[in-house]
């Protein structure tokens, strides 16, 4: 049996197809022993990972702790370009604000702004622009009324006046860009429309999203928005006139940019508006405050571990000689125009 085997196993080693199968299994156990060996690295990895995190995460805390504190606790105001950023910003609120007095258009703060108004009476510190909605109906007849407005406030030429662009990203709402002869914005307000809905049954954020790729797909496509915004219309039975709820355009922000969120309200959330403080002044904002920041911030009244930066539009002036003198001038320019109204 001894020689048998022997004889067996000589047969074997001059075969290929053998060879072949004894290396490839003296390959696969040491391949098997280096995938032993890199399990139990990846082990130790993941243990310092949670060990480091753990470390992390106790930096991070605290960092957001002393943000609390500086931010929250402490009489913080702007400085230099920063100030006068908020105060041509101001103006340029102040601006529709007083184009809805005239025409008789209801607004509100939303977004940054009405966080900023709840959490700091005025601007989230390192914002830079101003965020109001507006109900579908106030919203298209403050655009007709616009291009008259800049005209005799004589800040046509100062004031450019964007909505849903047809190129690869339509802008998802009214702008109002301030600009000057230099690159980049000063200012910016944006105008979001919203509108009111019967009926929630089939109102749901997948459906709504759904209907949103279709509306911009479409105005990217060179279809004007009142045409793409059709099909949006008949499935939720939009309506210009007073109805149980309210959501976001679909041609706004909400979910285009995941930036922020779908939400419904109820008519009673949003109206009969309220008065808040906004750097001293004062403007109208959503009847039901917490509602509308919870569901954009969640727990909205403390500062969030991660800071979303912003467009940090005055880069371009602060390295030129005569900036600040510049934002001066503009500001001056805005607030005179303003008065006007009051005449």
């Amino acid at each position: 049996m001894g020689i048998f085997n022997k004889l067996k196993q000589s047969v074997l080693n001059q075969s290929d197809t053998y060879r072949l199968y004894e290396c490839e299994y003296k390959k696969n156990k040491k391949l098997k022993k280096d995938l032993k060996k890199t399990k139990k690295r990846v082990k130790k990895l993941e243990k310092e990972f949670k060990k480091y995190k753990k470390a992390n995460d106790l930096i991070i805390r605290s960092y957001n702790q002393q943000l609390n504190t500086i931010f929250l606790y402490t009489d913080f105001e702007a400085q230099n370009f920063l100030k006068y950023n908020h105060l041509l910003n101001i103006e340029l609120l102040n601006f529709a604000v007083n184009i809805c007095e005239k025409y008789g258009l209801q607004y509100w703060l939303e977004y940054g702004a009405l966080l900023g108004a709840v959490r700091h009476k005025g601007f989230i510190p390192w914002d830079d622009d101003i965020d109001i909605g507006m109900m579908r109906k106030d919203y298209d007849k403050f655009l007709e009324v616009l291009p008259q407005e800049l005209k005799n406030t004589k800040l046509d030429e100062r004031i450019k006046v964007t909505i849903n662009i047809s190129h690869v990203k339509p802008i998802p709402c009214i702008q109002l860009l301030y600009q000057r002869n230099v690159p980049g914005l000063l200012a910016g307000l944006d105008i979001s429309a919203y509108d009111f809905i019967d009926d929630i049954t089939d109102c749901n954020k997948e459906t709504y999203c759904e209907i949103q790729k279709v509306v911009r797909t479409k105005n990217k496509n060179g279809i004007p928005i009142y045409d793409a915004v059709k099909d949006y219309i008949e499935r939720f039975n939009i309506s210009y006139e007073k109805q149980d709820f309210i959501i976001p355009g679909v041609d706004g922000f909400v979910e285009a940019f995941k930036a922020y969120k779908f939400f419904i309200a109820t008519y009673d959330q949003i109206f009969p508006l309220q008065e808040v403080k906004f750097e001293d002044q004062t403007y109208t904002a959503p009847r039901d405050v917490r509602f509308y920041l919870e569901k954009q911030y969640g727990d909205y009244l403390d500062i969030p571990p991660k800071i979303h930066t912003h467009h940090f539009r005055f880069k371009v002036l602060r390295e030129m000689d005569d900036g600040l003198d510049i934002y001066k001038e503009q500001v001056e320019i805005v607030r005179k125009a303003n008065e006007t109204y009051k005449k």
